[in-house]
């Protein structure tokens, strides 16, 4: 099965863009730049963390997208009801077709 065949997720990408409110308060928003995205999800593993000294479950994929110039670490994707956000991205064809993002599932 070809890559291409293989995209039969489809993910919203957003990004945080920093706004300011009538009171001149700073207020960060996210907004979906890209919608229905069609990727490959794959778990890569699941491990529980220790953050705030409560035991958490952290879950990480790779995220197989093709490529697109607007696409940074620090972006978040939502697919279905989960939200993950973007660690890095990776170009692993070397021919800039494809980019797969690592990423872990967060909760918010």
């Amino acid at each position: 099965m070809s890559i291409a065949g293989a995209l039969r997720e489809r993910v919203d990408l957003s990004r945080n863009e920093a706004t300011t409110t009538d009171a001149g308060d700073r207020a960060d928003e996210w907004i979906v730049y890209a919608a229905k995205v069609p990727a490959r999800m794959q778990p890569k593993r699941a491990s529980e963390v220790v953050r705030a000294m409560r035991e958490i479950n952290e879950s990480r994929y790779a995220v197989t997208i093709r490529k697109r110039s607007d696409v940074a670490a620090g972006h978040r994707l939502t697919w279905g009801a989960r939200t993950l956000s973007v660690d890095g991205v990776l170009n692993l064809d070397e021919h800039g077709h494809y980019l797969t993002l690592d990423c872990v599932e967060i909760s918010i």
